[in-house]
């Protein structure tokens, strides 16, 4: 299998606020964990920065896309293209950055997800928003979905999960991504000059409003999941 949008994931590499952002909110989840699994790691992006600041963590990965996996394997980071050739109940963290969108059947990828993590193990999910910003760039990249809340709740009935926190990211990225979809390129490209004004100056005021709106709106939803207990 092929990723479609893997110019717009190169291009994203230049947005250097929004990767750190990202990353400081993955962070917190990764001290005291042994076995940490990047699912759908992309072009590895994540997975080496994350390396060379926890050296004395084991990551692995997960990328079906044939050519992203060579070049994971290629920087000497184990990577694998199935969740099934994976250890069950083996990881304390599993993360996925902008993943779950892709795949129509993401239910069942959540079961999967859980049968990987080990008893007090967390499960990081960060995923586009709101159906209303479905935009020629999803279209692109072959995004089946985007996410609220309340669709993120109905997907978890019967799984095994429980929420651990829930809520939305880059506030003022709803209004940009609204404007993309109006007026933006047709061809769902992303404009790197564009994307850099926007990285640069706008997304600190946007993370300065996630203080605020996070609980009611953003571009990217993150939901943290534990198993649960009780069923």
């Amino acid at each position: 299998m092929n990723y479609t949008g893997k110019d717009n994931l190169e291009i994203m590499k230049y947005a250097k606020n929004y990767n750190r952002h990202l990353l400081s909110l993955l962070n917190p989840f990764i001290y005291n964990t042994t076995n940490v699994l990047d699912f759908g790691a992309g072009s590895g992006f994540y997975i080496k920065t994350l390396i060379e600041k926890y050296t004395d963590v084991l990551f692995e990965a997960v990328e079906i896309d044939v050519i992203l996996n060579k070049t994971i394997l290629l920087e000497g980071i184990e990577c694998v293209q199935y969740l099934e050739d994976v250890k069950d109940k083996h990881y304390d963290l599993i993360y996925s950055f902008n993943v779950l969108e892709h795949i129509e059947d993401d239910v069942t990828v959540l079961k999967k997800l859980l049968e990987k993590l080990s008893a007090d193990g967390i499960i990081f999910i960060y995923v586009p928003a709101f159906e209303v910003l479905y935009s020629s760039m999803d279209e692109k990249v072959g995004h089946h979905r985007r996410y609220t809340k309340n669709v993120f709740k109905e997907k978890l009935k019967g799984l095994g999960l429980r929420i651990e926190m829930m809520h939305y990211v880059d506030s003022l990225g709803f209004f940009a991504s609204l404007v993309y979809k109006y007026i933006g390129s047709s061809s769902g490209e992303i404009d790197i000059k564009s994307l850099r004004i926007y990285d640069k100056y706008l997304f600190p005021i946007s993370k300065v409003m996630d203080l605020f709106c996070s609980s009611f709106f953003g571009k990217n939803l993150l939901v943290i999941l534990k198993r649960d207990t009780t069923v």
